[in-house]
């Protein structure tokens, strides 16, 4: 799967999570209504009227066309994932977020402060996410290079008993196709032998929205170009990535 539409999904996923949606399905969004249906292509589907229901259809009928990929075809949660994935876009195009709603009503039922921090929280996360994929695409393209064995083991033995540590299927954290290719990779950690003791306490970082379980095995020069500014500050005291130098 290419990074952009890697990013695509796991960016959908976290507005899926945190409830943020368009206000509605019927007036037309800033260039109109777009979907990136992941596995299947990294091109965007979009229908030439701006027609959210018949853009959904395409993607039912892309979806029943491809089987292989086991991608949802109910039309219901189709309309959903559209629903997000344009909520996501409307944040990264300024002045639009006033097609959007962190409520699932039709209109925000609470105060204009409070939508807006819920908004900039979600957009932090998708900075998280950017970089969290930045961070593993550099270290897959530079060959892997990693940490000792002995060091994963007790950089994981800090996450095991982190409160930022959240265990669970990935599902909790993003979607199922993301989710798959998540563990696609750690099936070849597992190959490459790059594993700990201590893998199966391993979740998602809430303070930095990674993937332990690889993480843990990352150069620390690799992690610090790549984290988000403020993200230290959001990370557990005792955290090693904390105290490890460049």
């Amino acid at each position: 799967m290419k990074t952009r539409s890697l990013v695509s999904v796991l960016l959908a996923a976290y507005i899926h999570r945190n409830m943020v949606r368009m206000k509605s399905r019927t007036q037309f969004p800033p260039h109109g209504w777009l979907f990136i249906d992941s596995p299947i292509s990294d091109q965007p589907l979009g229908d030439l009227s701006w027609d959210f229901e018949r853009l959904c259809q395409q993607v039912q009928a892309q979806r029943v066309a491809n089987p292989r990929f086991k991608l949802n075809t109910d039309l219901n949660h189709i309309r959903e994932e559209v629903d997000n994935f344009n909520a996501l876009r409307m944040q990264s195009i300024r002045g639009a977020d006033i097609y959007v709603t962190a409520d699932t009503g039709n209109a925000p039922n609470f105060p204009q402060p409070q939508r807006q921090a819920r908004l900039r929280a979600a957009a932090g996360a998708v900075k998280k996410l950017k970089a969290g994929l930045g961070l593993i695409e550099a270290w897959e393209a530079a060959g892997y290079p990693a940490v000792t064995p002995e060091q994963a083991t007790m950089r994981a033995a800090v996450c095991a008993t982190c409160p930022k540590n959240e265990l669970g299927h990935y599902t909790r954290w993003f979607t199922v196709p993301a989710s798959e290719h998540i563990m696609k990779r750690a099936a070849k950690l597992r190959e490459m032998k790059l594993t700990t003791p201590l893998d199966d306490q391993l979740g998602t970082c809430a303070a930095c929205l990674c993937v332990m379980t690889a993480k843990v095995h990352v150069p620390i020069d690799f992690i610090k170009e790549h984290q988000v500014e403020g993200v230290a500050e959001e990370l557990d005291p005792r955290c090693w990535i904390l105290h490890e130098q460049v």
